[in-house]
Protein backbone atom coordinates (compact mmCIF):
# COMPACT_ATOMS: atom_id res chain seq x y z
CA UNK A 1 0.00 0.00 0.00
CA UNK A 2 2.97 2.17 0.21
CA UNK A 3 4.85 1.68 -3.20
CA UNK A 4 4.45 4.43 -5.85
CA UNK A 5 2.46 2.54 -8.36
CA UNK A 6 -1.22 2.80 -8.75
CA UNK A 7 -2.58 -0.43 -8.32
CA UNK A 8 -3.38 -0.65 -4.70
CA UNK A 9 -5.86 2.18 -5.38
CA UNK A 10 -6.74 2.03 -8.78
CA UNK A 11 -8.96 -1.17 -8.39
CA UNK A 12 -10.80 0.20 -5.26
CA UNK A 13 -11.84 4.10 -7.22
CA UNK A 14 -10.37 5.69 -3.81
CA UNK A 15 -10.14 9.32 -5.84
CA UNK A 16 -13.49 8.99 -5.63
CA UNK A 17 -13.82 10.05 -1.96
CA UNK A 18 -14.72 6.94 -0.26
CA UNK A 19 -12.86 4.92 1.79
CA UNK A 20 -15.24 2.35 2.19
CA UNK A 21 -14.71 1.20 -1.25
CA UNK A 22 -11.44 -0.96 -0.29
CA UNK A 23 -12.13 -4.24 1.28
CA UNK A 24 -8.93 -3.75 3.44
CA UNK A 25 -10.80 -0.57 5.45
CA UNK A 26 -14.04 -2.39 5.47
CA UNK A 27 -11.99 -5.60 7.05
CA UNK A 28 -10.47 -2.99 9.14
CA UNK A 29 -13.75 -1.31 10.07
CA UNK A 30 -15.38 -4.48 10.78
CA UNK A 31 -12.44 -6.26 13.00
CA UNK A 32 -11.32 -2.96 15.05
CA UNK A 33 -13.53 -0.17 14.53
CA UNK A 34 -16.99 -1.80 15.71
CA UNK A 35 -17.97 -0.98 19.65
CA UNK A 36 -21.04 -2.59 20.09
CA UNK A 37 -19.60 -6.48 20.95
CA UNK A 38 -20.85 -7.35 17.82
CA UNK A 39 -18.63 -10.45 16.43
CA UNK A 40 -17.58 -9.60 12.96
CA UNK A 41 -18.96 -11.78 10.32
CA UNK A 42 -16.79 -12.86 7.46
CA UNK A 43 -17.94 -13.32 4.12
CA UNK A 44 -16.39 -15.54 1.12
CA UNK A 45 -17.66 -13.29 -1.91
CA UNK A 46 -15.79 -16.22 -4.26
CA UNK A 47 -18.25 -18.95 -2.68
CA UNK A 48 -21.42 -20.04 -3.87
CA UNK A 49 -23.79 -17.27 -4.07
CA UNK A 50 -26.97 -18.37 -2.66
CA UNK A 51 -24.89 -18.79 0.40
CA UNK A 52 -23.15 -15.49 0.17
CA UNK A 53 -27.00 -13.84 -0.40
CA UNK A 54 -28.25 -16.00 2.85
CA UNK A 55 -25.40 -14.56 4.86
CA UNK A 56 -25.21 -11.06 3.51
CA UNK A 57 -29.22 -11.02 4.28
CA UNK A 58 -28.93 -12.01 7.69
CA UNK A 59 -25.74 -10.43 8.87
CA UNK A 60 -27.01 -7.03 7.69
CA UNK A 61 -30.40 -7.43 9.25
CA UNK A 62 -29.17 -8.13 12.64
CA UNK A 63 -26.34 -5.62 12.90
CA UNK A 64 -28.66 -2.76 11.67
CA UNK A 65 -25.30 -1.46 9.39
CA UNK A 66 -24.61 -1.07 6.00
CA UNK A 67 -21.21 -2.43 6.18
CA UNK A 68 -21.81 -5.38 5.04
CA UNK A 69 -22.96 -3.94 1.73
CA UNK A 70 -20.40 -1.59 1.27
CA UNK A 71 -18.09 -4.42 1.72
CA UNK A 72 -19.67 -6.88 -0.95
CA UNK A 73 -19.30 -3.37 -3.40
CA UNK A 74 -16.00 -3.10 -2.64
CA UNK A 75 -15.50 -7.01 -3.91
CA UNK A 76 -17.46 -6.25 -6.74
CA UNK A 77 -15.67 -3.39 -7.34
CA UNK A 78 -12.36 -5.20 -6.88
CA UNK A 79 -13.12 -8.57 -9.11
CA UNK A 80 -14.42 -6.41 -12.27
CA UNK A 81 -11.30 -3.65 -11.84
CA UNK A 82 -8.46 -5.90 -11.46
CA UNK A 83 -5.54 -4.99 -13.63
CA UNK A 84 -5.32 -6.36 -17.00
CA UNK A 85 -2.44 -8.58 -16.35
CA UNK A 86 -4.12 -10.35 -13.44
CA UNK A 87 -7.62 -12.40 -13.85
CA UNK A 88 -10.90 -10.30 -13.50
CA UNK A 89 -14.00 -12.04 -12.56
CA UNK A 90 -16.83 -10.01 -14.39
CA UNK A 91 -19.91 -12.89 -13.75
CA UNK A 92 -18.84 -12.53 -10.03
CA UNK A 93 -18.65 -8.66 -10.04
CA UNK A 94 -21.97 -8.24 -11.69
CA UNK A 95 -23.72 -11.35 -9.63
CA UNK A 96 -23.08 -9.45 -6.08
CA UNK A 97 -23.60 -6.17 -7.65
CA UNK A 98 -27.24 -7.72 -8.69
CA UNK A 99 -27.63 -9.49 -5.50
CA UNK A 100 -27.34 -6.25 -3.63
CA UNK A 101 -29.81 -4.48 -5.92
CA UNK A 102 -32.26 -6.91 -5.46
CA UNK A 103 -32.16 -7.01 -2.06
CA UNK A 104 -31.27 -3.54 -1.01
CA UNK A 105 -32.27 -1.16 -4.21
CA UNK A 106 -31.60 2.28 -2.16
CA UNK A 107 -27.63 1.14 -1.73
CA UNK A 108 -27.01 2.18 -5.69
CA UNK A 109 -28.41 5.82 -6.25
CA UNK A 110 -27.07 8.52 -8.01
CA UNK A 111 -25.13 10.07 -5.01
CA UNK A 112 -22.34 6.85 -5.55
CA UNK A 113 -20.31 8.17 -8.35
CA UNK A 114 -18.24 5.28 -8.50
CA UNK A 115 -20.96 3.18 -9.34
CA UNK A 116 -21.18 5.31 -12.97
CA UNK A 117 -17.51 4.41 -13.71
CA UNK A 118 -17.92 0.35 -12.50
CA UNK A 119 -21.26 0.13 -14.36
CA UNK A 120 -20.28 1.05 -17.71
CA UNK A 121 -17.74 -1.06 -17.83
CA UNK A 122 -19.81 -4.72 -17.59
CA UNK A 123 -20.97 -6.15 -21.15
CA UNK A 124 -24.09 -7.37 -19.68
CA UNK A 125 -26.89 -5.77 -20.54
CA UNK A 126 -29.03 -5.55 -17.29
CA UNK A 127 -25.53 -4.33 -15.66
CA UNK A 128 -26.15 -1.42 -18.13
CA UNK A 129 -29.12 -0.73 -17.68
CA UNK A 130 -28.92 -0.22 -13.83
CA UNK A 131 -26.23 2.20 -14.37
CA UNK A 132 -28.75 4.12 -17.07
CA UNK A 133 -31.21 4.20 -13.78
CA UNK A 134 -28.39 6.05 -12.05
CA UNK A 135 -28.07 7.80 -15.06
CA UNK A 136 -32.11 8.80 -14.95
CA UNK A 137 -31.40 9.75 -11.61
CA UNK A 138 -28.65 11.71 -11.86
CA UNK A 139 -30.30 13.49 -14.72
CA UNK A 140 -33.37 14.70 -12.82
CA UNK A 141 -31.68 16.36 -9.95
CA UNK A 142 -30.80 19.00 -12.16
CA UNK A 143 -27.43 19.44 -11.20
CA UNK A 144 -23.70 18.83 -13.08
CA UNK A 145 -21.23 16.22 -12.19
CA UNK A 146 -18.55 15.88 -15.07
CA UNK A 147 -17.48 12.41 -14.48
CA UNK A 148 -21.28 11.08 -13.78
CA UNK A 149 -21.93 12.78 -16.75
CA UNK A 150 -19.31 11.54 -18.75
CA UNK A 151 -20.43 7.94 -17.28
CA UNK A 152 -23.87 8.34 -18.04
CA UNK A 153 -22.16 8.73 -21.85
CA UNK A 154 -20.51 5.82 -21.99
CA UNK A 155 -23.32 3.70 -20.86
CA UNK A 156 -25.83 4.89 -22.92
CA UNK A 157 -23.21 4.37 -25.78
CA UNK A 158 -22.65 0.67 -24.69
CA UNK A 159 -26.85 0.10 -25.17
CA UNK A 160 -27.41 1.46 -28.51
CA UNK A 161 -28.62 4.99 -27.47
CA UNK A 162 -26.23 7.17 -29.32
CA UNK A 163 -28.43 10.28 -29.16
CA UNK A 164 -28.55 10.01 -24.98
CA UNK A 165 -24.96 9.43 -24.87
CA UNK A 166 -23.88 12.40 -26.73
CA UNK A 167 -26.02 14.50 -24.73
CA UNK A 168 -24.32 13.65 -21.38
CA UNK A 169 -21.22 13.61 -23.48
CA UNK A 170 -22.23 17.14 -24.71
CA UNK A 171 -22.58 18.14 -21.02
CA UNK A 172 -18.86 17.68 -19.98
CA UNK A 173 -17.65 19.04 -23.13
CA UNK A 174 -19.24 22.28 -22.95
CA UNK A 175 -18.94 22.88 -19.54
CA UNK A 176 -16.16 25.19 -18.67
CA UNK A 177 -15.17 23.24 -15.76
CA UNK A 178 -12.17 20.48 -15.38
CA UNK A 179 -10.20 21.28 -18.77
CA UNK A 180 -7.82 19.10 -17.62
CA UNK A 181 -9.30 16.13 -17.01
CA UNK A 182 -9.29 13.13 -19.35
CA UNK A 183 -13.14 12.24 -18.91
CA UNK A 184 -13.27 15.65 -20.81
CA UNK A 185 -10.56 14.98 -24.00
CA UNK A 186 -12.25 11.55 -24.12
CA UNK A 187 -15.69 13.51 -24.45
CA UNK A 188 -14.57 16.08 -26.56
CA UNK A 189 -13.25 13.26 -29.00
CA UNK A 190 -15.64 11.17 -29.17
CA UNK A 191 -17.86 14.87 -30.33
CA UNK A 192 -15.60 15.02 -32.83
CA UNK A 193 -15.70 11.52 -34.16
CA UNK A 194 -19.78 11.66 -34.00
CA UNK A 195 -20.13 15.21 -35.84
CA UNK A 196 -17.48 14.39 -38.34
CA UNK A 197 -19.54 13.18 -41.22
CA UNK A 198 -22.82 14.96 -40.67
CA UNK A 199 -21.59 18.49 -38.44
CA UNK A 200 -17.95 19.65 -39.74
CA UNK A 201 -18.03 22.69 -38.14
CA UNK A 202 -19.29 21.54 -35.40
CA UNK A 203 -17.13 18.27 -35.11
CA UNK A 204 -13.96 21.32 -35.76
CA UNK A 205 -14.98 22.88 -32.74
CA UNK A 206 -14.94 20.28 -30.19
CA UNK A 207 -11.40 18.69 -32.11
CA UNK A 208 -10.15 22.84 -31.72
CA UNK A 209 -11.08 22.69 -27.81
CA UNK A 210 -9.34 19.35 -27.36
CA UNK A 211 -6.46 20.36 -29.53
CA UNK A 212 -6.05 23.02 -27.64
CA UNK A 213 -6.26 21.27 -24.06
CA UNK A 214 -3.88 18.59 -24.80
CA UNK A 215 -1.20 21.23 -26.02
CA UNK A 216 -1.48 22.98 -22.38
CA UNK A 217 -1.02 19.44 -20.39
CA UNK A 218 0.87 17.07 -23.05
CA UNK A 219 -1.20 13.93 -21.94
CA UNK A 220 -2.27 10.69 -24.16
CA UNK A 221 -1.08 11.00 -27.16
CA UNK A 222 -2.66 8.85 -28.86
CA UNK A 223 -6.06 11.21 -28.79
CA UNK A 224 -4.05 14.10 -29.20
CA UNK A 225 -2.71 12.57 -32.50
CA UNK A 226 -6.31 11.14 -33.58
CA UNK A 227 -7.88 14.99 -32.42
CA UNK A 228 -5.21 16.42 -34.85
CA UNK A 229 -5.71 13.94 -37.70
CA UNK A 230 -9.39 14.48 -37.38
CA UNK A 231 -9.81 17.88 -37.30
CA UNK A 232 -7.48 18.50 -40.43
CA UNK A 233 -9.94 16.06 -42.40
CA UNK A 234 -12.89 18.05 -40.98
CA UNK A 235 -11.25 21.50 -41.62
CA UNK A 236 -10.63 20.57 -45.18
CA UNK A 237 -14.68 19.36 -45.41
CA UNK A 238 -15.36 22.62 -44.12
CA UNK A 239 -13.63 24.93 -45.62
CA UNK A 240 -14.74 23.04 -48.95
CA UNK A 241 -18.51 23.48 -47.87
CA UNK A 242 -18.28 27.13 -47.73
Amino acid sequence: MLSNGPTPSATTRLGYGSPLNSPVVTAFVKCSAQSDGVPATSIDYTSDPADIEERLGRVTASSGSRLYLEETFSYAMLMKLLPADLPAHEAQAWGLLNMVDRHFPDFLDQRRVEAFDLLSRFAEPAALRLGARLSTEYESTGTYHPIKSFYSGRIYERLGDTTRAMRFYEAVADHSSFPEQPAKHTALLTLGRYYAASDPGRAEGYLEALAQYKEMIGVRDDEYEEAIMLLDSVSTREGESR
